[in-house]
């Protein structure tokens, strides 16, 4: 069923598409499933991403210092010949988060930001929605055990499993009927509010206090997205979010992440941000090289490309569990993300010129990272082009 709903709700595979299937040597068993059934589904023809920690890890630990800052551009311009031709990207992950906990922060960072830079042409396609595109996760024995570290290992991945499959909607009676039912909710609050049109959002707790100016024709998504050309899928398998997109250069005052987060390799359990005209100018944090390195990877890092609402009452929240994994723990809370904007979220966005996107406020960059900011302390206003404040959370959770 796992694999049905992967490729029947997230990807919305139609006969005749072609799919890359990037994937992990954990889940091996999972994509052997997957496969069989796209093709049954009439998929015309799959390529493979194949990852493996131990072979990743050596990349980290022994690649020759003066070739740190160098990534291939052949293997970037394929993926982005990928995204030309209409693949659809399947990404399942099974993330290994004490893989490069003993990889010096420098070498990571170096690493992660030419990978970043070169790939930047084919992550920006992908963003703009060109072709149907899937994140999803599997449970794996490092995964699982960096989640439940006290438990023994196979009850642990099968305990990952079972959050999973209850995150996804798997154990439902019909999971895909649940899944429109929940797409749907999530577009009451898109549709609610694209018709208020607030030009900023006020976030407040006892340490956060935060403006986040939106840009003019910022549009809100929910749920199931649209390709450029009218094609629906859902990007993310759990989504819990809306989301929009920050003007670059009206962000303004401090915030503090509430969840611990997972950067280049090393858990950064503290974050504080302090922003003026849209850009970071302090921090403070447990791993202060690590966000120096974030922030440096270009002129857009320094910025934010997403703020995201996410109520405290999720079925991922109320688990309980950190997962140190983005793709579930954004969907806990709300969020914000340095770097790259997504162009669904701004009006007429594919048809502007890059330098019309720029003057509206849309930032650009190689990278595009999330970290958590909403808690059951957290307050959230849209504010209106008068300067009124209209409550859309309180104490983390929808009030509209």
């Amino acid at each position: 069923m796992y694999a049905d709903l992967i490729l029947s709700v997230g990807l919305n595979v139609k006969p005749g598409e072609n799919i890359q299937i990037k994937f992990d040597s954990q889940n091996l068993e999972l994509v052997r499933l997957t496969v069989k059934r796209a093709y049954q589904m009439g998929a015309a023809h799959i390529v493979y991403d194949f990852q493996d920690d131990e072979m990743n890890l050596a990349r980290y630990q022994h690649l020759n210092d003066d070739l740190l800052d160098d990534f291939p551009s052949v293997v970037a311009d394929f993926k982005l010949n990928l995204y030309k031709v209409g693949y659809l990207q399947l990404s399942l992950v099974s993330p290994n988060p004490n893989l490069l906990k003993q990889v010096e922060s420098d070498r990571v960072g170096r690493i992660n930001n030419a990978r970043s830079k070169s790939m930047q042409e084919s992550m920006r396609y992908g963003m703009e929605n060109h072709s149907k595109w899937v994140v999803v996760a599997a449970s794996s024995k490092d995964w699982a055990k960096a989640v439940f570290p006290t438990l023994p290992e196979e009850e642990a991945i099968s305990l990952l499993w079972e959050n999973i499959f209850m995150a996804t909607r798997v154990t439902m009676k019909d999971p895909k009927e649940a899944w429109l039912k929940h797409d749907a909710r999530l577009k009451e609050y898109q549709t609610y509010l694209n018709q208020k049109r607030y030009c900023k959002l006020h976030f407040v707790s006892e340490l956060t206090d935060l403006t986040v100016g939106l840009v003019e024709g910022h549009v809100w998504n929910g749920g199931s997205e649209k390709t450029v050309s009218g094609e629906v899928f859902i990007s993310n398998m759990p989504v819990e979010e809306v989301w929009t997109m920050p003007n670059t250069i009206e962000v303004n005052g401090y915030v503090t992440m509430a969840k611990p987060l997972i950067i280049s390799g090393k858990l950064v359990n503290t974050l504080k941000l302090v922003f003026k005209h849209g850009e970071v100018v302090e921090y403070e944090s447990d791993q202060p090289d690590t966000i120096k390195l974030l922030l440096e990877s270009d002129s857009g890092a320094k910025r934010l490309g997403e703020v995201a609402l996410v109520s405290i009452d999720s079925p991922i929240e109320k688990t309980g569990i950190h997962f140190k994994n983005t793709l579930f723990d954004e969907n806990a809370a709300s969020h914000l993300a340095f770097g790259q904007a997504y162009l669904d979220n701004i009006e007429g966005g594919n048809i502007m010129s890059l330098e019309e996107r720029k003057e509206r406020g849309m930032n650009h960059s190689s990278i595009h990272k999330d970290f958590m900011i909403g808690n059951k302390e957290m307050a959230v206003y849209g504010v209106t082009n008068d300067g009124q404040e209209e409550a859309i959370m309180i104490k983390g959770q929808w009030v509209i």
